[in-house]
């Protein structure tokens, strides 16, 4: 018996899990970093011998945070891709280029597909417009409203976490270092350490700034498709199929090169956002 297609909304749930295990290698890479920081500071305290020690833990400890962020990275890309075909799918209907979607699918982890199962929810589309661009402008617009939120929120929350490590390096770099026993062989150790963790602290800083110009950038999507938001279908498709076409276009670059947004955001903020989505969709 030949399966049937997968439908858009469980595409989505496998797409989904695959993002949460790109936050997993995410979250084990920022344990490396802070490693990595805290390895490196000991270089300045302990003995010569355990020093190194230190700072051969401390060097392994970031190229395992480099992998797993490497991990993250791809783990990311290709859930991000499942996900934008899920909502093609839903907005404009089924696909005649089913050997370009299971491609798709067949990149994403078995964990993530044996796992869709149990997060999959056929109201996960939110629009009651029929396929076509009305449904996908719909999409779009939903979309770049939850994303403008949380990444200001997960922009602010990585700030916040960043003060300690910042604040450790800070205190090495200004009280530890000019008390440091002054050891020559480990000058080196400790220098190649020190930019190691200057990297660490830059890669969070980095994270921070993608979230904080993809906020700007879907916050323009939202107000351009707010011009679109009285069209029907049918003046969609005859007067602005190329705006909503170019909003999506748009959007995928923004949201495939900017960090995904953390499992806890979204679950801290998802009764606040459902909540006033419905107030600003609701027929007056």
């Amino acid at each position: 018996m030949t399966p049937s297609p997968l439908q858009p909304h469980e595409v989505m749930a496998i797409a989904q899990v695959e993002l949460s295990e790109s936050l997993a290698s995410h979250r084990t890479a920022r344990r490396f970093y802070l490693a990595t920081l805290g390895f490196s500071a000991l270089t300045f305290f302990l003995p010569t011998a355990l020093a190194y020690g230190a700072a051969v833990i401390a060097l392994a400890a970031q190229a395992a945070a480099w992998a797993y962020l490497r991990r993250a990275s791809n783990q990311q890309s290709v859930g991000d891709q499942a996900g934008r075909r899920a909502l093609l799918l839903d907005a404009l209907g089924s696909t005649a280029e089913r050997v370009d979607l299971g491609d798709v699918l067949q990149r994403l982890s078995q964990t993530a597909h044996d796992g869709s199962s149990k997060i999959a929810d056929p109201n996960y589309f939110a629009s009651q417009a029929p396929p076509g661009p009305a449904r996908l402008r719909d999409h779009l617009q939903e979309n770049a409203f939850w994303n403008k939120a949380l990444y200001a929120e997960a922009a602010a929350a990585r700030v916040k976490a960043l003060v300690v490590p910042a604040a450790l390096v800070g205190i090495v770099t200004l009280v530890a270092l000019p008390l440091a026993p002054r050891d020559q062989s480990l000058t080196a150790a400790r220098l190649v350490v020190g930019i190691v963790s200057l990297a660490a602290i830059l890669t969070e800083v980095r994270e921070i700034i993608s979230w904080k110009a993809a906020e700007t950038s879907v916050g323009q999507i939202d107000r351009r498709l707010e011009t679109l938001a009285h069209l029907s279908a049918d003046e969609l498709v005859a007067k602005r199929l190329e705006s909503v076409l170019a909003v999506f276009g748009d959007y995928c670059v923004i949201t495939s090169s900017t960090p995904t947004i953390p499992r806890r955001i979204y679950q801290q903020n998802k009764d606040r956002l459902n909540r006033i989505w419905h107030e600003r969709t609701a027929s007056p």
